[in-house]
């Protein structure tokens, strides 16, 4: 019998599964804002082009569009692998931000080389290599002038504007507790499941027509 995906189209995904492990190391070594936001986008994009493909399983055979039709079904159950597949289209559509940096009192956003205090109206710089250069409010906020420090992403919610959903970041994904503060945690386990659900797929085979 032959395999529902054939040979070349599996190696070809578990080459992104590759990219995207490789660029997750890279993620959690980055020392600056600029190099988390390279590493995070090269996570989800790779990841959405495996999800593609073992999507693409279901058009095959009844056996493989009931096996995917239970992953939709499980993906759109689960808070933690349906505020993943809504952030990862953000990100890929650029439609919104979906983190931020993390600062006393809140956390910032990034507009035009300037990160905006989204609770105080505060504007700080960040510099080139991802350290605060100017507080701003922060000082009023701390009561004494915080010493540069390197950033910390947090993610933030996802909002669907066009069905006025909001997906919040969940706090747990199968037994395993999530800190909004540790996105390289988020993309491991995302990363996990979809390995798992690839692992599968790749060795399903087509039914017999005699």
């Amino acid at each position: 019998m032959n395999l529902v995906l054939p040979g070349h189209i599996i190696q070809r995904a578990y080459q992104r599964l590759e990219i995207a492990d490789a660029s997750l190391r890279d993620l959690k070594a980055a020392v600056s804002f600029e190099q988390f936001q390279i590493y995070w986008l090269s996570i989800l994009t790779n990841a959405g082009g495996v999800l593609n493909t073992i999507e693409s399983a279901q058009k095959v055979s009844p056996q493989a569009r009931q096996w995917y039709g239970e992953m939709k079904r499980l993906m759109n159950r689960d808070k933690f692998l349906r505020y993943m597949y809504h952030l990862r289209n953000a990100e890929e559509h650029n439609s919104q931000r979906t983190y931020g940096v993390r600062v006393p009192g809140g956390s910032i956003d990034f507009q035009g080389g300037t990160y905006v205090h989204t609770s105080a109206g505060a504007a700080i710089t960040i510099g080139p290599d991802g350290v605060i250069l100017a507080p701003g409010m922060l000082m009023s906020i701390e009561g004494v002038m915080p010493k540069a420090s390197r950033v910390d992403v947090v993610l933030w919610d996802v909002v669907d504007e066009r069905h006025s959903t909001v997906y919040e970041v969940p706090s747990e994904f199968q037994g395993h507790s999530l800190d909004p503060c540790r996105p390289e945690t988020f993309a491991g386990l995302y990363l996990a499941f979809i390995r798992s659900k690839l692992s599968e797929i790749s060795v399903m085979r087509q039914p017999s027509v005699y």
